[in-house]
């Protein structure tokens, strides 16, 4: 085989090709050359149309509404007063999104202060995103700007929330009861797992590089949307 001068052909069980362009994969092609299936942009996927395969670009989606899995559709009015507490509730985002704002409604503002929105991964392990407002002293509808752009993959994610600076601020809440299942948020929790909404405890004014251990807590989702 090392004298051959030409390419071993698909019959004689070869690739019928002289090289092998790099990352790319190979595709069937009959008695002819191996054809090549280029990777595409980031994230795409080999998608087939019943005939042939194509590097297709994943589906996205340009808003999430944040709400925990054990909220209810009512709603509630919760003040953030603690630099250190951070409400936390676990949400899902169903598809490739990329985050440029966060949306809240402040109902009360009875001290002003910046407000800290963190993002984490589904373990815990990773800040995804680390926001600290401008100082708020004013009720309604905030609209917080994300920049660098942050781009998610399908997943759960942690949403958690507290005053980076001394602050009184009361903001919407998804309402949640433990009563919705024990071994959802309550007593009867998975052993080695986390609660799905409540509290954790950081440093002062900060997001911690990671989540911590999550204290079951009910009405800890707050009401956020999130767009491109």
């Amino acid at each position: 085989l090392s004298a051959l001068s030409t390419p071993l052909s698909v019959a004689q069980g070869g690739t019928g090709a002289a090289t092998l362009t790099a990352d790319n994969l190979l595709v069937g092609n009959g008695t002819s050359a191996m054809a090549f299936l280029a990777p595409g942009t980031t994230n795409n996927y080999v998608k087939s149309n019943g005939t042939s395969w194509t590097s297709a670009a994943q589906a996205t989606i340009s808003s999430v509404v944040v709400k925990g899995l054990n909220s209810s559709a009512s709603l509630a009015s919760i003040a953030i007063t603690s630099q250190t507490t951070r409400n936390v509730t676990m949400f899902n985002i169903p598809a490739y999104f990329t985050l440029g704002q966060i949306t809240f409604n402040v109902v009360t503002a009875t001290s002003a202060g910046t407000v800290k929105l963190c993002i984490y991964s589904e373990s815990g392990s990773s800040l995804l995103v680390d926001l600290t407002t401008a100082s708020i002293s004013t009720t309604g509808i905030k609209n917080i700007t994300v920049s660098p752009t942050v781009t998610f993959e399908p997943g759960n994610y942690w949403l958690a929330v507290g005053c980076g600076s001394s602050c009184n601020l009361t903001l919407n809440f998804h309402s949640s009861a433990n009563t919705i299942g024990t071994n959802i948020n309550g007593a009867n929790i998975p052993a080695g797992e986390n609660a799905l909404e409540g509290t954790v405890t950081h440093s002062s004014g900060v997001c911690d590089s990671t989540l911590g251990s999550v204290t079951a807590s009910t009405t800890k989702a707050l009401v956020a949307r999130l767009d491109t």
